[in-house]
């Protein structure tokens, strides 16, 4: 008669993280141990490779026949969770356990234990187990127990704590974003070639081989929430991109971004072998940025300058061309639609206020230099134009190969500002000077006479050239007048 085990050895050793027991009772000695990092999801349990490690051993048998034996698991938290196996459940083929050979459950062994089909449910439901969030933050107690195959209400091995293991869910914080810094203006220096760093830091406790997905996206509506506009269905990527590292350059290769649009940008942790749950699925706050310069927004408008830009950073001046400083009302829901003067009459736009100084920085400038004038509305009217000839440039400081930079600023008639702008860096260059055109109509008849003979007779079909000749002060000859 086989011989009951009246003492319940109960052993938890907890090395490296590793949750073991090892128990015995009705003949069979269970060694259960799940390796970290614990998953929220039970799935992973199943089909991870030695994250879930059960083996079976009967150490008595009196016919020497092999044990026909199954598993049923319970899960307990200290957050009112509790998943068990149905009490009626019994899979459709048994694990046989020789005498004295430890017997190490398969995949298909692991994966009918933690089916969640098979589960009865308290205070989580089988939708939420399969989910990407999986079991929320707790400390669970999971139990397996062994029990008769053919005769499937009783138990072969010892009940609660042996065959347990206890282990502590916690998700990881989602990745914290560096820079670019929230409502940052990314100004474009003195060169047109984007180059913007984007970086975050790496989560506390994330595996090795975590990947992050950066995402940006263009705000066409700049007063729309950003969290709205990331979230929203009806927004397309700009750009996304998947990298191992925690920095990404968004350079020349990169779809160019408009200066003067806004952006959002965030960031999501992937990892690996998805055993790491992370809160907000592993996505960041959403931050913004405006691209070259500074634009504020009333309502979809934005004043911005038209000259310069990025893509027009040198302003070239001589006798024929002059200075120039343009900028106007955009519509941003309209591909930056140019407005017109009576558009924005509603906002109240009856002042500008230009300013120009040095660029600063590592540019050439002058930090002496600086100008200041203002535009008053007039009738329906308020230019949008700064424009002064070469002398007048000059005069007013501007040197050649210097680098400046324009602010406007819209006031009402109470002089309350309304909205600013700043332009990207632009750089003055006094051009070698054009020779003047002169046009001068010429009516003349010309003819012809033979020498020594009578009579003048008109030429036709001839080809003439005439040349333009720069008066001059003429020395007068003896005897002639000048």
């Amino acid at each position: 008669m086989l011989k009951l085990l009246s003492t319940i050895v109960l052993v938890c050793v907890l090395i490296s993280g590793v949750g073991k027991t090892q128990a015995q009772s009705r003949g069979i000695l269970v060694n259960f141990a799940v390796t970290p990092p614990y998953s929220s999801k039970l799935s992973d349990y199943a089909s991870l490779p030695g994250k879930t490690i059960i083996s079976l051993t009967n150490p008595v048998s009196a016919t020497g026949a092999p044990a026909r034996v199954f598993l049923r698991i319970t899960i307990t938290g200290d957050n009112g969770i509790k998943i068990s196996t149905k009490a009626g459940y019994r899979p459709s083929a048994p694990i046989l356990v020789p005498p004295n050979v430890p017997t190490l459950l398969d995949y298909n062994a692991l994966n009918a234990l933690f089916d969640v089909n098979t589960f009865d449910l308290v205070g989580i439901t089988a939708r939420q187990i399969a989910t990407r969030e999986g079991l929320p933050e707790g400390n669970y107690q999971i139990c397996v127990r062994v029990w008769d195959y053919d005769n499937p209400t009783i138990p072969v091995s010892a009940d609660a704590p042996s065959g347990c293991v206890f282990i502590r869910l916690t998700q990881l914080e989602p990745p914290i974003l560096i820079k670019p810094f929230d409502k940052d203006n990314i100004n474009l220096g003195a060169s047109a070639v984007q180059n913007i760093i984007f970086s975050w830091n790496i989560p506390a406790g994330s595996e090795p081989g975590t990947q992050y997905l950066l995402r940006v996206i263009e705000m066409l509506d700049p007063t729309k929430n950003p969290n709205d506009a990331m979230n929203s269905k009806t927004t397309p990527a700009f750009f996304e991109t998947i990298t191992n590292s925690n920095i990404f350059l968004y350079g020349p290769a990169e779809p160019a971004l408009v200066a003067g649009r806004k952006y959002a940008w965030a960031v999501t942790a992937a990892p690996l072998v998805k055993q790491s749950g992370y809160r907000n699925g592993g996505r960041s706050e959403v931050r913004s940025f405006v691209y070259g310069g500074t634009s504020t927004i009333i309502g979809n408008l934005t004043l911005d300058f038209i000259v310069p830009n990025k893509n027009n950073k040198v302003i070239a001046v001589n006798n024929q061309t002059d200075l120039v400083l343009s900028w106007n009302w955009l519509n941003m829901l309209l591909a930056n639609q140019t407005l017109t003067d009576t558009t924005y009459k509603r906002y109240g736009v009856s002042q500008y206020d230009l300013e120009i100084k040095p660029a600063g920085g590592t540019l050439t400038s002058d930090n002496a230099f600086f100008y200041k004038t203002s535009f008053q509305k007039k009738g329906d009217t308020l230019p949008h134009l700064f424009k002064r000839t070469e002398s007048d440039a000059l005069a007013m400081g501007f040197k050649d190969g210097y680098w400046y930079k324009a602010s406007i600023t819209a006031k009402d008639a109470n002089g309350k500002t309304i909205q600013t702008a700043t332009s990207v860096p632009f750089q003055f260059s006094n051009i070698k000077d054009i020779e003047p055109v002169y046009t001068s109509t010429v009516r003349a008849q010309l003819k012809y006479e033979f020498e020594g003979k009578p009579g003048q007779y008109n030429a036709s079909n001839t080809p003439v050239e005439i040349q333009a000749m720069r008066k001059t002060n003429m020395i007068p000859v003896p005897g002639q007048t000048k």
